[in-house]
């Protein structure tokens, strides 16, 4: 039991891989409840060894929602630096293993960290195109991804979030009720397949990949 435990999250605790379970499972009732959560194809995700998962950004309801469609390892995601600066804050997405990064600009020290949680293991969630969309479509992916994707040497996979923007668009407040929300998960790809015709071509496919999650559960809502 304990060690089916430990690999959902490589180094961690037993107190923080408790907590995360207690609160991964309180957030997907709530999201259930209030946003009509639903998830689909989140068993791709491999069971053991480093994983980055990418996906598009609707909301702040992303990160959470990601993490509790696929309950069977913990994530490791990232967050403004900023968000840090609150004490109970800070201290609450710290255990839930956050990675702080840098509002603007490159952030160097980001990507070093996460390129060693990934090197420890874990599965680690980041959204390439570095902020929330404003009107649903998928923005550019970021030139930093190319260097985590060059660096990683491990699989990716694609995630596609379809309705989150609608249930709570950027600049708005939370619309209850408003779901479904839903989490369409593809299939990993192996880093050397991935990186076959250099990174653009990588960013290109991954963006494309993406989109079409997106399409697959705007459908199945």
């Amino acid at each position: 039991m304990l060690g089916w435990l430990r690999s959902k999250h490589p180094g961690s605790s037993l107190a923080a891989l408790l907590f995360y379970e207690c609160v991964r499972v309180f957030t997907q009732v709530g999201l259930m409840v209030l946003f009509g959560f639903r998830w689909r194809g989140t068993r791709s995700l491999p069971a053991r060894g480093p994983v980055l998962v990418v996906a598009n950004h609707q909301s702040y309801l992303d990160p959470p929602m990601v993490g509790c469609a696929m309950k069977h390892r913990h994530f490791d995601f990232l967050a403004r630096a900023g968000l840090f600066d609150s004490k109970w804050l800070g201290r609450l997405i710290t255990t839930l293993h956050a990675v702080p990064v840098k509002e603007s600009g490159g952030d160097p020290a980001s990507i070093k960290e996460i390129l060693r949680r990934l090197e420890m293991g874990r599965v680690v969630l980041i959204f390439p195109e570095g902020t929330r969309t404003m009107d649903g479509s998928i923005g550019e992916f970021k030139r930093g991804v190319a260097v985590i994707l060059r660096r990683s040497r491990c699989p990716v996979l694609p995630v596609g979030i379809a309705g989150a923007r609608e249930a709570w668009p950027r600049g708005g407040k939370p619309r209850l009720f408003a779901g479904p929300i839903v989490v369409q998960a593809g299939e990993p790809i192996p880093h050397d397949e991935l990186m076959a015709d250099g990174a653009d071509a990588a960013l290109e496919r991954l963006r494309a990949e993406v989109g079409r999650l997106v399409e697959l559960g705007e459908r199945i809502r």
